[in-house]
C-alpha cells in the first residue's frame, strides 16, 4: 500500500492519466525566494451565505494505491498510518497545518482509496489523520456515506458538478462524488507563503489543451458561466485569508499551453455577479527551451516576488 499524490486521469479508466507539462514545477520551493513554501488543499465552502464563506477545515487530500491482494476492507488504520508516514507526508502535513493555524483554520489529511469508480460505494472506506492533543498523529476510518453527509453539512446543502459529472478527476472518489449531490469540495492549486510563514497568493491552474489561441480561453470567458462557483470559492479563499491581520493575499490565474510552449498569468480584481476584474495581465509569454528554473524566474518577475 502507498500513499500518493492526486492525479488527474479519466473517470471511466483510472490507469488513462492526462499529459502535458506539470505546472507544479514552475511553482516549487527551487523556484521561489528562499524561507517561501508552496502547499496545495482542498477546502470547504458554505455557498447558502453570500458571499460565500470558507470553511474551517482545510483538506490535504491524498490516494491510498492498493499493492495486489489488499483492498480498503482488508487493511488496518496502523496499516493506512505507517503508509502516511512513508510516504513522508508527515513535514509536509505539520508545516500546512502550522499555517493554517495562523488563520484560525484546522488541517486533516484525507485518504482517499484509488479503484475504479464503479467498485467503489457508500460503505467504501476512507481514512482522516490529524493531530491529537499530546501532537501524535490519529487515523480514523470512516465510510463514504459518511464523507457524503460531511460534504453537503458543510457546503450548506446539496451540491452537484453539471449534470453529467466529471470527464476526469484527481481520485476515483471525485469522479464517483460527481455524479451525486455531494461533489468532492474544490482545491487551491498552489497556495504561497512567504518566510513569516503568511499566505501572499492563492493560484489556480488552467490547462489549455486546444489548438485555439489562448486569449480565447481566460477566466473572463467563463465566468460567470460555466465556472462562476470556481472563481467564486477561489475569490472567497483570498478575501478571507486576506483580510487577516497578516496581510492581503492575492488571488492569480496561470494559464499553461499543452499545445504550445506558452504561459499567461492573470491577476484578478473584483468580482461581481456579472463578470470578475482582470488588474494585470502577462498576455502570452513564450517559453520555447527554457528551463524550470527559467520559466519559474519569469512567472517570479511578473508577480513581483524577489528571489
Amino acid at each position: 500500500m502507498i500513499v500518493s499524490p492526486l492525479r488527474q486521469a479519466l473517470c471511466t479508466d483510472r490507469s488513462q492519466v492526462t499529459k502535458g507539462p506539470d505546472p507544479g514545477r514552475w511553482w516549487s520551493t527551487a523556484t521561489l525566494p528562499s524561507g517561501w513554501a508552496v502547499h496545495g488543499f482542498h477546502f470547504f465552502v458554505d455557498w447558502r451565505l453570500s458571499p460565500p464563506a470558507v470553511g474551517d477545515t482545510f483538506l490535504l487530500t491524498r490516494l491510498i494505491d492498493f499493492e495486489r491482494g489488499e483492498d480498503s476492507h482488508s487493511v488496518t488504520d496502523g496499516n493506512v498510518l505507517g503508509a502516511f508516514k512513508a510516504a513522508g507526508l508527515r513535514v509536509e502535513f505539520e508545516a500546512l497545518r502550522a499555517v493554517c493555524a495562523r488563520y484560525g483554520k484546522e488541517l486533516v489529511a484525507v485518504l482517499l482509496p484509488e479503484r475504479e469508480p464503479a467498485a467503489l460505494d457508500d460503505g467504501t472506506p476512507f481514512w482522516i489523520v490529524s493531530t491529537g492533543k499530546d501532537g501524535e498523529l490519529t487515523i480514523a476510518r470512516s465510510m463514504l456515506r459518511d464523507l457524503k453527509k460531511a460534504i453537503r453539512t458543510h457546503s450548506g446543502g446539496p451540491v452537484r458538478v453539471g449534470g453529467k459529472g466529471l470527464i476526469y478527476g484527481t481520485s476515483a472518489v471525485e469522479c464517483l462524488l460527481s455524479l451525486t449531490d455531494a461533489a468532492y469540495p474544490g482545491d487551491a492549486d498552489a497556495v504561497l507563503v512567504n518566510t513569516d510563514g503568511h499566505v501572499r497568493y492563492v493560484i489556480e491552474f488552467k490547462k489549455h489543451t486546444l489548438t485555439d489561441p489562448l486569449g480565447k480561453h481566460l477566466a473572463n470567458q467563463y465566468y460567470p458561466a460555466p465556472d462562476g462557483r470556481k472563481y467564486q470559492r477561489l475569490h472567497a479563499l483570498a478575501s478571507e485569508l486576506g483580510s487577516s491581520s497578516h496581510g492581503a493575499v492575492s488571488l492569480v490565474m496561470f494559464y499553461y499551453s499543452t499545445k504550445r510552449p506558452l504561459i499567461r498569468l492573470q491577476l484578478v480584481g473584483a468580482l461581481g455577479p456579472e463578470s470578475l476584474e482582470i488588474k494585470r495581465d502577462s498576455g502570452d509569454v513564450r517559453i520555447d527551451g527554457m528551463k524550470d528554473a527559467e520559466v519559474g524566474g519569469k512567472i517570479m518577475a511578473w508577480m513581483g516576488i524577489r528571489k
